[in-house]
């Protein structure tokens, strides 16, 4: 079968389909299964091979054949809610509406206590991502998951360890287990919290940061 289309994926065995037109594709069929509870309620939908689909005269490669699926509206609604910052002033946010006429107002808000902006969780960038809903919902959900989270995957060159960041911060990660980019978003978070670097965390994280072409960032004081 020749592929036409650009939805569908090489790994994909399984596809959960609603009202006679494909949902989503998938590798395993437990999780095709598991997409089946995510529906609305009042929708049906059923999971299928691809002698299933044929019978149905569905063909996966054929992006006709697709829809934009209930489950990926409702992560681009998640999506939108979390592409917003905030702004110490009305005259920076007026100024960043104007260089970005793209961006939605009504999601960014001025607040005086706010956090610079290269601080607050870059949303925007996954605005590309995210409106390619239609590649398939397994590819959505791996995107939502990155944006509700707390730190992006771009952090972590162990993947293993995002968790233990999730639940206590990146001061309790190793720094061989970050990237340059966590490990700054480290040194920052600790900067933060104490007011300065130890002086062990400091020296070792400047060796690091030296080593991949970089120098550690102004504002990050060694503490004696």
């Amino acid at each position: 079968m020749n592929r036409t289309g650009k939805i569908n994926q090489r790994d994909y065995k399984f596809w959960v389909v609603v009202d006679n037109k494909i949902e989503s594709g998938w590798e395993y069929q437990e999780d095709a299964k598991d997409q089946l509870e995510n529906l609305p309620a009042g929708k049906r939908g059923k999971v299928l091979g691809k002698v299933g689909l044929s019978r149905l005269s569905l063909d996966p490669d054929n992006d006709n054949h697709w829809h934009k699926g209930y489950i990926a509206s409702e992560l681009l609604k998640v999506a939108k809610d979390l592409t917003g910052f905030e702004f110490p002033t009305k005259e920076a946010l007026n100024k960043y509406l104007e260089e970005h006429p793209g961006a939605k107002k009504s999601l960014h808000r001025v607040n005086p206590d706010a956090k610079p902006l290269h601080k607050q969780r870059r949303m925007l960038m996954y605005r590309g991502p995210v409106r390619k809903f239609h590649y398939g919902t397994k590819e959505l959900l791996k995107i939502a998951k990155d944006l509700i989270a707390r730190y992006p995957s771009k952090y972590f060159s162990n993947p293993t360890v995002r968790s233990k960041a999730e639940s206590y911060g990146l001061m309790d990660v190793e720094n061989e287990d970050l990237t340059v980019m966590g490990l700054i978003a480290k040194l920052e978070e600790w900067q933060e919290a104490e007011h300065g670097v130890d002086a062990f965390i400091y020296d070792q994280a400047a060796k690091t940061l030296m080593k991949h072409g970089h120098r550690m960032p102004p504002g990050i004081t060694r503490k004696a």
